[in-house]
């Protein structure tokens, strides 16, 4: 009853599992001291170096921890291999002779009683208890009392050791989320540098485009303002020459018929060329896609083909196309009609020009399909002309790139077609890979409700 007393004590005591050794050490002496009536208790463990090393004491002459030396490695051995697989180890005077490894303890004047303390299945320690040899011996009922107060200590070791990984592990993860935190700012800092970089890159890419279509601009319409001059100052010259011979009175049937010659022609020259300089700012014009004066409409796409192609008679009769339809009825979209009246008017023009004039089909045909995908709807635009090569597809839709310049060709064209997609249209267009021998093949994804917001 005494012993069960102190251990249910021990039990209802928080130091045991909370954590805090030098009060469990100091709990599970005092019931040791008082229990088993010692001279004093104490509590050896081991150490890195393999020594036995008494870390707390409880001393009736309050005696410090260095009271005892420290029990090197061999001691140790031998310690071990003298409790064996037993639950405690009991000596005094009879073996004072015989355990000369024993330094700590006068066996000529104290009995001694060591008990195991284990820790995840090894023994870490013992807890020593003294008493002075006047004193009854050690009886069996009090072995397991001290093995139950090695177990509790054991149990105070572990809820030790647990309270330190949970320090080490709230520090790992309070370093974890630092070098998160930190990660995370300095990715923050790579993506809005990135960020900065890009819009430098966007901004240069448009600054370079820029100043490609300007050069290209300035290059196309230069050349017939050029001619255009050059035939103005001929007419001065002429003019001049005329007045030469006025004021000196040298004026002629056939000088004046000379001048009316050279007059007429150097004003054909600059009209025409004039005309080609003002055609070629109206198309440049029109590759914006920003023409406010257009408005969305809800129609029938079907009769809105029908009825381009019908107006498109004069581009498309002296090739003799035919076309080959395949429209849904009753497929309805909102849209710009006159951006798709505009696109289709490009693509066939573009066709006769480029497909048709140079091919050797006996019939020259134009097919043109329509099908719904999703919210969207396709335009599958295909003729039987020459075709596009490759080299040619990856440069089409690129402002003033023809291979016609030599027949009046301006680039223009597929250039307006891809910004009123991509731009007025909120679609996507491209060149569908072939054999060039098969003609050329566009497909044009557009929405079948376009809405302003896109604008």
């Amino acid at each position: 009853m005494k012993y069960q007393k102190y251990l249910i004590e021990l039990l209802r005591n928080s130091s045991i599992d909370s954590g805090n050794i030098h009060e469990a050490s100091k709990a599970v002496l005092q019931a040791f001291v008082k229990a088993m009536y010692l001279k004093d208790g104490s509590i050896w463990l081991l150490d890195d170096n393999g020594s036995m090393v008494c870390s707390f004491i409880l001393d009736m002459h309050e005696k410090s921890i260095n009271h005892f030396s420290a029990m090197d490695e061999m001691q140790v051995k031998i310690l071990f291999q003298e409790l064996g697989s037993n639950a405690y180890l009991v000596l005094n005077s009879k073996q004072a002779t015989s355990a000369y490894w024993v330094s700590n303890v006068d066996l000529i004047n104290h009995s001694v009683i060591y008990t195991p303390i284990y820790h995840k299945g090894s023994i870490v320690g013992f807890l020593q208890g003294r008493r002075q040899n006047h004193q009854a011996g050690f009886d069996e009922k009090s072995i397991p009392f001290t093995s139950a107060l090695a177990n509790l200590f054991g149990r105070a070791i572990l809820a030790t050791q647990n309270n330190k990984l949970q320090h080490a592990l709230k520090n790992a993860n309070l370093d974890l989320q630092q070098t998160v935190l930190k990660r995370n700012q300095e990715l923050k800092k790579t993506l809005e540098d990135l960020q900065t970089a890009q819009g430098h890159l966007v901004e240069s890419e448009k600054m370079a485009a820029l100043g490609q279509l300007v050069c290209g601009v300035a290059h196309e319409v230069n050349t017939p303002l050029g001619v255009a001059i050059t035939s103005l100052s001929i007419l001065g010259e002429e003019i001049h020459k005329l007045k030469t011979s006025y004021d000196s009175g040298t004026l002629d049937e056939p000088t004046f018929m000379s001048f009316i010659e050279h007059a007429l022609s150097a004003h054909d020259i600059a009209e025409v060329n004039m005309r080609r300089a003002a055609t070629l700012i109206h198309e440049f014009k029109q590759t914006s896609a920003d023409q406010s004066h257009r408005v969305l409409v809800t129609l029938e796409l079907k009769t809105l083909i029908d009825s381009i192609i019908a107006s498109l008679t004069p581009i498309y009769e002296p090739h003799q196309v035919e076309f080959v339809l395949d429209i849904p009825d009753a497929l309805y979209v909102t849209t710009y009609s006159e951006s798709i009246d505009q696109i289709l008017t490009n693509l066939v023009n573009n066709t006769c020009i480029h497909g048709f004039q140079a091919s050797n089909q006996r019939h020259n045909l134009i097919f043109i399909k329509v099908f719904v995908q999703g919210k969207d709807f396709v335009i599958d635009y295909q003729d039987n002309g020459v075709g596009i090569s490759d080299s040619i597809a990856k440069n089409i839709f690129t402002p003033f790139f023809t291979t016609n310049r030599s027949n009046g060709g301006s680039g223009l064209g597929l250039s307006v077609i891809y910004n009123l997609v991509s731009q007025k249209l909120a679609g996507e267009i491209r060149v569908i890979e072939q054999d060039a021998s098969l003609g050329a093949h566009f497909q044009i994804r557009l929405p079948i409700t376009l809405t302003e917001e896109f604008n």
